[in-house]
């Protein structure tokens, strides 16, 4: 199904396949107690840190959208599942992680209650058929490059590229401390490949820096930041830390 050039608030995106229409239910940020556990070992299964993931078992993530990271969070609800490289910036401590998790939560619950599938590599797989490694992943940079260095020791030829695929498949990759990186030619074309690889597929990719946007050139490089502006938008979450005891649990 090709859609046409959509604008969402001040975004524009280009005319995408988004393969069969999807349901895009409001899924209530709360889960029933009988199935908080499972959803818990899931999200670890993923990578996602149970102190990101038990708020949304307790509806704290019932955001208020009239707060900054509500409204933040509601744009990159709208951009999702359109192959999208959504960028968060912003110091240390307002909220970056758990915003870009909620988006991973979000996946995971609607995929468990068969309201969604997923689409990766040409094929849509419906909720109750949904592969192991196409659901939403958290990792953070280094730990791409600790498992693409450890590939290179390993017996088998093709190992580098297995665990390149593993960063590929995912429906939503989410890419911590993106910053945290030596600026290495080997760094540099290890992110750049996995971002293009999954612009490729049209599949959404998230990344998290603790940077200042006009930092952003110098420090990701001008490929990545090319694809985020042909298919996504950056983020500044510039509002008090969240760990400096400013009242940012206003809910709904």
């Amino acid at each position: 199904m090709e859609t046409e050039p959509t604008k969402i608030g001040d975004i524009k995106l280009p005319p995408i396949f988004d393969g069969p229409p999807k349901p895009r239910p409001s899924t209530p940020r709360i889960l029933p107690p009988e199935q908080q556990e499972l959803f818990l070992r899931q999200c670890g299964r993923r990578g996602i840190d149970p102190r990101h993931a038990t708020p949304w078992t307790t509806g704290l993530m019932a955001l208020n959208l009239a707060t900054p990271w509500g409204a933040v969070d509601q744009k990159l609800s709208a951009l999702s599942g359109r192959g999208c490289l959504m960028i968060l910036v912003g110091p240390k401590g307002t909220g970056k992680t758990q915003i870009a998790v909620n988006q991973a939560c979000d996946i995971i619950a609607q995929v468990r209650r068969g309201v969604a599938g997923q689409w990766t590599e040409g094929r849509y797989h419906p909720a109750h058929d949904v592969p192991e490694d196409t659901w939403p992943r958290y990792t953070k940079a280094c730990a791409i490059f600790e498992d693409v260095r450890a590939s290179f020791q390993e017996d088998q030829s093709d190992s580098e590229k297995r665990i390149m695929a593993s960063y590929r498949r995912p429906s939503l990759l989410i890419v911590d401390e993106a910053q945290e990186r030596g600026n290495t030619d080997f760094e540099d074309r290890t992110l750049t490949r996995i971002v293009d690889d999954r612009y490729a597929q049209m599949l959404d990719t998230l990344l998290i820096a603790n940077l200042r946007r006009e930092d952003l050139v110098k420090n990701l490089g001008t490929s990545i930041i090319s694809r985020m502006h042909e298919c996504g938008e950056v983020f500044e979450c510039d509002w008090p830390s969240f760990r400096e005891g400013a009242n940012v649990r206003e809910v709904a």
